[in-house]
């Protein structure tokens, strides 16, 4: 089995972006060293996470372009970023200080509102983190596939990202990449060793409720925390197929992924059943509205919802033509979706229209 990042990220190459051919990085720049080029159309990006800072919403996509808007999405200002790979996922704990991430193992910071950031490690220097921890580990197995890891360089991504406050985060990706900070990410501390992922699955989603963790990954990986991301263990709803969202609430979780796929539990994650969808496509993002309801986005561009409980789902609207890669709200209730034309606004139906 190909072992496939169906992340929006992994369809980047080869697609430009929608700004004039100056845009476009020189491919003998080291993209961990150039900065994202400022481009008139960039709001119009391939983009791929959006997060709340305040009143604020800052996306961040392809070839490092973040955007930010202060009135719900209707108009947008590019960013300030040191690098120019591919980011993944933005978090903001603050109105004011917000963690973005990315290919080559890139994490940055932004102390302005996602104005403008500065980079803060690269997987260059995580690599080695994990081989100092594999080596104090006395595990000869994680110190041979950590040197492999420093060897190959900083190709691998890392595709989520949750901070607690300014102080603590985490960041995970690609072949079981995690990495935890507890000083606003002046320091790092390899995380691999506290999760039972022996094949390196892929990391792709993140839910934190109190001191409960869902890390939700490739091939069916899914792993709980109790404690806070001291310890972790294996989970296994019943899919063998990759998830790429998880969102909780109370004793309420949902995962969604492969195939329009979505497994529901009403008891904290012990016991899982099979929700009922009526679109078989890959869903890659989820979020909770204020009015209760689940949302999720697939590759078709299509909105579905359920209820708290997730049994159910319908089709919310019709497609707009293009895959969803996350969700976000705006200023008045509005949902904010990433795509590969930028960041589009979806207004979304009362409750009481969803007919469960």
């Amino acid at each position: 089995m190909k072992r496939l990042l169906l992340v929006s990220a992994a369809l980047l190459y080869g697609l430009g972006v929608a700004a004039d051919d100056a845009s476009v990085v020189s491919p003998k720049a080291n993209p961990l060293s150039t900065p994202s080029l400022q481009a008139p159309l960039a709001a119009q990006a391939v983009m791929l996470s959006i997060a709340q800072a305040g009143a604020r919403n800052i996306a961040v996509g392809e070839r490092g372009i973040a955007v930010y808007s202060d009135d719900g999405g209707k108009n947008w200002q590019q960013a300030s970023v040191p690098v120019s790979v591919t980011l993944t996922g933005v978090s903001f704990p603050s109105s004011e200080s917000g963690w973005a991430i990315g290919h080559a193992g890139v994490v940055l910071h932004s102390i302005d509102g996602g104005r403008s950031w500065l980079k803060q490690i690269d997987g260059v220097e995580l690599a080695k983190l994990e081989l100092s921890a594999a080596q104090s580990s006395g595990d000869e197995r994680r110190v041979r596939l950590a040197k492999q890891l420093v060897s190959d360089g900083p190709d691998k991504p890392l595709l989520a990202v949750h901070f607690w406050d300014e102080h603590r985060g985490v960041v995970l990706g690609a072949y079981g990449l995690i990495f935890g900070t507890e000083d606003g990410g002046k320091s790092w501390t390899s995380w691999m060793g506290r999760l039972e992922n022996p094949m390196g699955m892929h990391l792709n989603a993140i839910s934190v409720n109190g001191n409960r963790i869902f890390i939700a990954g490739e091939q069916g990986l899914l792993l709980r925390s109790t404690d806070s991301g001291a310890s972790f263990e294996l989970l296994e709803p019943g899919y063998n197929g990759s998830w790429f969202a998880v969102t909780q609430s109370a004793e309420h979780v949902v995962l969604a992924g492969l195939r329009g796929t979505v497994y529901a539990s009403t008891d904290g994650g012990d016991s899982w059943s099979e929700s009922v969808v009526p679109a078989p496509v890959t869903i890659l993002s989820a979020v909770r509205v204020p009015d209760g309801r689940i949302i999720y986005a697939n590759q078709a561009g299509q909105l579905l919802s359920s209820q708290n409980d997730g049994k159910h789902l319908q089709l919310e609207t019709r497609s707009i033509g293009m895959p969803l890669s996350s969700l976000g709200l705006g200023q008045g209730g509005d949902l904010l979706a990433t795509s590969f034309s930028g960041v589009v606004r979806l207004p979304l139906s009362r409750q009481s229209s969803v007919n469960q």
